[in-house]
């Protein structure tokens, strides 16, 4: 969970995930697949607001409208597993794919 929280606080200080100009409308999505459950994700939703949910199956997603007229769209997970993945889709294209391996090791995606 440290290391998630510390990937988190890195996103935010370098910028990544920092908003794009979009239209408000249209829709994105975040997959996880890991060999493991994922004990944590951090994310922005629709609105741009922070989310953080723990316990997750080993292959999770969320779809959201976009609702912010400059989106964000940046998810970090941490598996239990030794694999994970992840993507952002944005409006049916793959804006960001990642995928890292180690023990507890953490993803980050974001476009």
């Amino acid at each position: 969970m440290r290391k998630l929280a510390l990937a988190t606080a890195f996103m935010l200080a370098v910028g990544v995930g920092m908003p794009t100009a979009t239209a408000a409308g249209g829709q994105f999505t975040y997959i996880l697949q890991a060999n493991g459950p994922v004990s944590s994700a951090s994310f922005f939703d629709g609105m741009n607001e922070m989310r953080t949910i723990t316990d997750l199956p080993a292959s999770w997603s969320q779809t959201f409208a976009n609702q912010a007229t400059y989106q964000m769209h940046s998810i970090s997970a941490q598996t239990d597993g030794t694999q994970i993945s992840c993507q952002v889709i944005v409006n049916g294209s793959v804006a960001d794919q990642q995928a890292t391996t180690g023990r507890y090791t953490v993803v980050t995606c974001s476009a």
